[in-house]
């Protein structure tokens, strides 16, 4: 039984702080050691260093990084030992996300503790997206006069169901691979596979990342993919993510620069069961919505904690 939802640190750093490409890989290995997870593979550009790790995956920029853990790791640890490295003077603004976890019981901590000691540290603010007792998640902000570029962009993707992935089988892993490749050119693709189960991808190019992480458990199959790709529309981007994953129901997070122009977030043969939209005292914006397939009856079983 392995968790596959996610949490996840971003942290931007001031021009004036000391670029992240001279820590050495010693550093980032104990960083993520710290939350319980290891680094198994690294690939750089000049733009970017992207790694792969036993639990997701850590993307590196001179003044900007993304950690994303899963399985039973404490992220917080690590938020703490990052914390300690780089003072709070050097820090633009951080964010630490928790999603709900389909076995809470199993988890070190809930996103309530982890709050705890984060703002210990450093303060800021905290929400809840989605409803209580369905897929939601948690997030953190440090106070913030941060103002974020207008090409700011990330997008995550949570499927709990796809007509095409029903396995992370080598043949399955293999074709969404050359899909990938062909949808987003001219990106360096590293991956690996675990044993027995779970597949995770890191792909960069310049400054931009897009991965996935697939969770085949027996009881719940989750896939999750984050990009900071920005194309001529959010709908443009999505159309190519569905086309690849043709999702039965999924999650969509959205976080943008506070004064990029909304667009209206509806797709063909889907329908939203949940949407919410906050702008955050950091500048940025978040949007959350829940969709299902149309037509669709059967969902995998939700196991949730109010408390995590």
């Amino acid at each position: 039984m392995f968790e596959g939802s996610e949490k996840k640190i971003e942290l931007v750093f001031s021009s004036n702080s000391p670029s992240l490409f001279e820590q050495p890989l010693s550093f980032w290995e104990k960083i993520v050691k710290s939350c319980g997870a290891r680094v198994i593979s690294c690939s750089k550009f000049p733009q970017i260093h992207s790694y792969i790790l036993s639990e997701s995956s850590l993307f590196v920029w001179e003044h900007r990084l993304v950690l994303i853990t899963c399985g039973k790791t404490a992220l917080s640890r690590a938020f703490i030992k990052i914390l300690k490295k780089f003072p709070e003077k050097f820090i633009e603004v951080c964010f630490f996300q928790r999603k709900n976890e389909f076995f809470p019981q199993i988890q070190r901590s809930c996103f309530h503790k982890d709050l705890k000691k984060i703002t210990k540290k450093i303060s800021g603010k905290a929400y809840r997206f989605g409803p209580l007792h369905d897929h939601h998640f948690f997030l953190f902000h440090s106070e913030s006069d941060f103002m974020p570029d207008e090409q700011d962009q990330t997008l995550e993707i949570l499927i709990y169901d796809s007509e095409i992935f029903k396995d992370g089988s080598s043949d399955k892993t293999s074709h969404l691979k050359k899909a990938l490749g062909k949808t987003f050119p001219g990106f360096e693709i590293h991956d690996h596979f675990f044993t027995p189960l779970g597949y995770s991808l890191n792909a960069i190019r310049d400054h931009f990342y897009y991965t996935v992480h697939i969770t085949p458990e027996q009881s719940f199959f989750y896939i999750s993919f984050e990009t900071n790709i920005k194309e001529k529309s959010v709908k443009f981007l999505m159309d190519k993510i569905l086309n690849i994953f043709k999702p039965r129901r999924f999650d969509f997070i959205l976080f943008e620069s506070r004064g990029t122009k909304k667009e209206i977030l509806e797709y063909q043969n889907y329908f939203s069961s949940y949407s919410s939209h906050q702008v955050l005292d950091c500048a940025y914006a978040v949007t959350y919505k829940n969709f299902h397939k149309l037509n669709t009856t059967s969902y995998p079983p939700l196991l949730i904690n109010s408390d995590t």
